[in-house]
């Protein structure tokens, strides 16, 4: 059942999305972590605060990742810069992370 869920939601974020290998080598060094074996809700909110939006009973989140100029990433919505990715996470019950997708929006540059 969890899976299409994520699946869903991750098709909807699609929306304003586009799917496809991210290939700014720096964000998916910065976000490498995230490959981590036994990694948890709580590492993920450690290093990136609060999510954006929780879906499916807190079962799958979402964060706005920013670039800033210094080229540096943030989950944090610095003044008047749109977001260039939305990360999804899929949670087990038991808090470690499941599998996450990375998706550029069209707008972003």
């Amino acid at each position: 059942m969890r899976a299409p869920a994520f699946a869903l939601v991750l098709a909807l974020a699609a929306c304003a999305s586009s799917r496809g290998p991210v290939e700014d080598a720096e964000v998916t060094a910065q976000l490498g972590f995230l490959n981590r074996q036994g990694l948890t809700r709580a590492d993920v909110e450690a290093r990136l605060g609060e999510p954006r939006t929780r879906y499916e009973r807190d079962s799958v989140a979402s964060y706005g990742v920013y670039v800033l100029r210094d080229g540096r990433i943030t989950a944090t919505a610095p003044s008047r810069l749109p977001p260039r990715y939305t990360l999804m996470l899929e949670y087990a019950p038991d808090g470690r992370v499941l599998r996450h997708a990375l998706l550029r929006h069209i707008d972003a540059k």
